[in-house]
C-alpha cells in the first residue's frame, strides 16, 4: 500500500496484518531491489514473525524524487521512524541487506530496536583515499546509469563477480529478476547511489561496540569480501552471531532463502 509521506512522497509499504505476532521486523532492501526480493525469505518465516517490507526512495512503487535529499541517510532513517509510528510498532528488529543494511545499522546506532540482522552489509570504508575513490566509482557509475538504457546497466550489475547469478540461478530465475530491477526509475537509482554511496557516508566501526543487543550477520562463504568485514565486526560487536552460508555469495536472501530463513529463525527464537 501507497502511504503519504508528506505532498511530495508516498512510500509503498507490505504489512501482513499478522495477529499479536511475538517478534517484528522491518526490512530494509538493497540497491537496484525493491520489497519484492524479500517475497521468497519471507515465505519460510510468515507463519511465525510479522514481517513488513517497503520501498525505499527510488525504488518500487516508492515517490521518485528529483531532490537529493529524499535519498539521504538521515532521510532513510525518518523513513524507518515513520513506518514505526504508523503502524504502532513498540518492540521490532531490523533486516538490512547490503546498501540497506547500511541503512539498518545506522538506524540501529541512533535509535532503540530489539535486535538487527545484517546481510553482506559493511560499516564504511574506513580510509579517507579510499573513499574518496569509491565515491568517484559511484558517480562514474551514476553516470552510466543516466547515459545508457537501463536495461543495459541492469545486465551488467547482475552480471557483477560478487552475485554469481549464473552459477546458482536458472535461465527464467534470471530474467525475472532482470524484470524486477527494471522496475526501478534512473533517477532513483542515480540518487541513491549519490546519498547513499560507501564513499559518501562516514563509517561507523567505531560506534559497533555500544550495540548490546542481539546481532545476526549473515554472509555467503563465497563472498569473501563480506565474510572478512563480518569476522571483523564481530570482534566489536558484544552480542553477535557471525553465520557463514555455503554455496553463495552477495544475495543470499535470493539464492539460498529456505537456509537461510532456518538461521535467522534460530536467532530470533533465541531472543
Amino acid at each position: 500500500m501507497l502511504i503519504k509521506y508528506n505532498d511530495d512522497f508516498s512510500i509503498n509499504v507490505n504489512y501482513p496484518y499478522l495477529n499479536k505476532p511475538k517478534h517484528v521486523i522491518i526490512f530494509v532492501h538493497g540497491f537496484t531491489c525493491s520489497s519484492d526480493d524479500w517475497e521468497k525469505l519471507i515465505k519460510f518465516l510468515q507463519d511465525d514473525i510479522l514481517c513488513i517490507t517497503y520501498d525505499l526512495p527510488g525504488h518500487g512503487k516508492t515517490t521518485t524524487h528529483d531532490n537529493l535529499d529524499y535519498y539521504s541517510l538521515d532521510f532513510q532513517l525518518k523513513i524507518i521512524d515513520f513506518v514505526k509510528e504508523f503502524f504502532q510498532l513498540n518492540n521490532f528488529g531490523l533486516y538490512g541487506y547490503s546498501m540497506g543494511g547500511r541503512i539498518a545499522l545506522n538506524y540501529a546506532l541512533t535509535r532503540k530496536i530489539d535486535f538487527l540482522i545484517l546481510e553482506s552489509t559493511s560499516p564504511g570504508i574506513e580510509n579517507a583515499d579510499e573513499r574518496k575513490q569509491r565515491y568517484e566509482e559511484d558517480k562514474k557509475l551514476a553516470d552510466f546509469i543516466s547515459r545508457q538504457p537501463l536495461k543495459l546497466f541492469v545486465d551488467e550489475w547482475i552480471n557483477k563477480d560478487i552475485f554469481k547469478y549464473k552459477q546458482l540461478l536458472n535461465s527464467n530465475e534470471i530474467e525475472e529478476l532482470k524484470q524486477k530491477k527494471l522496475r526501478n526509475a534512473k533517477t532513483g537509482l542515480i540518487n541513491s547511489l549519490l546519498a547513499l554511496s560507501q564513499g559518501f557516508i562516514e563509517p561507523v566501526w567505531n560506534k559497533l561496540e555500544n550495540l548490546d543487543f542481539p546481532v545476526l550477520l549473515l554472509s555467503g562463504s563465497e563472498d569473501e569480501k563480506y565474510s572478512k568485514i563480518h569476522k571483523r565486526m564481530s570482534n566489536s560487536l558484544p552480542n553477535v552471531q557471525n553465520v557463514s552460508i555455503k554455496g553463495v555469495s552477495h544475495n543470499i536472501h535470493s539464492i539460498k532463502a529456505e537456509s537461510l530463513s532456518q538461521f535467522v529463525k534460530a536467532f530470533i527464537a533465541n531472543l
